[in-house]
């Protein structure tokens, strides 16, 4: 039980957990998505172009999230403050969406990293690796790896 003082809410109230369904179509593709991840890119796509369109995706990415939150930057206002490099200030909301992308970037860079689930790095399209996870659920009393 909780008890909710906002308000003067004095009433209690009980907090339920979420119980996954681990054998929904929805957990089946998430498993499966994880799967796709450890595959290797391949393609006919030349690299160059390939990082090229991945950094536009990641630009759209970091103006939908941050329209998500209220900046109400559209995408073209983004390239263009991107392109005219000569304004002495930004304006916040270009700033926050810049912030975010050098955020990204930083992570990207990281290599061996030394953490609390082992030594890991980030590939270039941003997935971890050096370490292998793995799903489990509880069965009769112990954990077993999900089919």
């Amino acid at each position: 039980m909780i008890h909710n003082n906002m308000n003067n809410d004095t009433s209690d109230k009980k907090i339920e957990l979420v119980i996954p369904d681990f054998n929904s179509d929805l957990a089946s593709l998430i498993i499966e998505l994880e799967r796709m991840r450890e595959r290797k890119l391949g393609g006919t796509t030349n690299a160059s172009t390939f990082f090229q369109l991945k950094k536009i995706f990641h630009i759209l990415e970091s103006v939908g999230s941050a329209r998500i939150e209220g900046n109400n930057t559209t995408v073209a206002e983004y390239i263009e403050a991107k392109i005219d490099n000569n304004k002495k200030e930004q304006e916040e909301s270009i700033l926050e969406i810049e912030n975010s992308e050098k955020a990204k970037d930083y992570i990207y860079s990281i290599k061996d990293y030394n953490g609390s689930i082992g030594t890991y790095q980030f590939e270039p399209n941003g997935d971890v690796s050096g370490v292998q996870f793995v799903f489990q659920e509880a069965k009769e009393g112990s954990f077993v790896p999900v089919q």
